[in-house]
């Protein structure tokens, strides 16, 4: 119940072997995923081929595409807020929520 209360949010960026390779300053919980992903600096370290895979929140398939890397949005995140699970390939982002009672 995080949306009753100050939070703030971070991209996270985990490789398939479970390294935590990307993480972005901290922005304010109203902040759209596409701005944060546009202004992290994540899209720079992407190369031709890269694989991103993200939950159906992150509406920035022509942003990985302009770099030429992909965007998988797997079909189990139907139904669900965010995406837990690495999955088979890629690049796994997400976002987390740090709440502050004010």
């Amino acid at each position: 119940m995080y949306k009753h209360h100050q939070t703030v949010k971070y991209l996270i960026g985990i490789a398939l072997q479970g390294l935590v390779t990307f993480i972005s300053n901290g922005w304010g919980g109203r902040t759209s995923d596409k701005h944060i992903v546009e202004k992290s600096g994540l899209l720079n370290n992407l190369l031709p081929g890269d694989i991103l895979m993200a939950d159906r929140g992150f509406k920035i398939s022509d942003n990985v595409a302009f770099y030429q890397a992909k965007l998988v949005i797997p079909d189990f995140t139907k139904g669900k807020k965010q995406l837990w699970s690495l999955g088979n390939s890629g690049f796994l982002m997400g976002k987390f929520h740090w709440n502050f009672l004010s």
